[in-house]
């Protein structure tokens, strides 16, 4: 009787730290929110940058973005094409 008892007892607090623990869980990031991450930084001209300019200098960072800009139709379009 005892040894069921406590059989019993130690399967109840298993599931309730299995439990507990399956909360605690944070999720991250969002795959949508990874994307507008991205398009930001493509936006801004940081990415794409070559492995052998990392981190890209102040004038890859500035093409990239008027790359970015002829590609998607902003306005730093007239800069590039010059």
């Amino acid at each position: 009787m005892k040894k069921s008892i406590c059989l019993m007892m130690g399967a109840v607090a298993c599931c309730v730290a299995m439990s507990a623990s399956a909360q605690s869980v944070s999720t991250g990031k969002t795959r949508a929110q990874v994307r507008a991450e991205l398009v930001q930084a493509q936006r801004d001209g940081v990415v794409p940058a070559p492995k052998h300019d990392y981190p890209p200098s102040a004038e890859e960072i500035q093409r990239n973005a008027e790359l970015y800009a002829i590609q998607h139709g902003g306005d730093n379009t007239r800069t590039a094409m010059q």
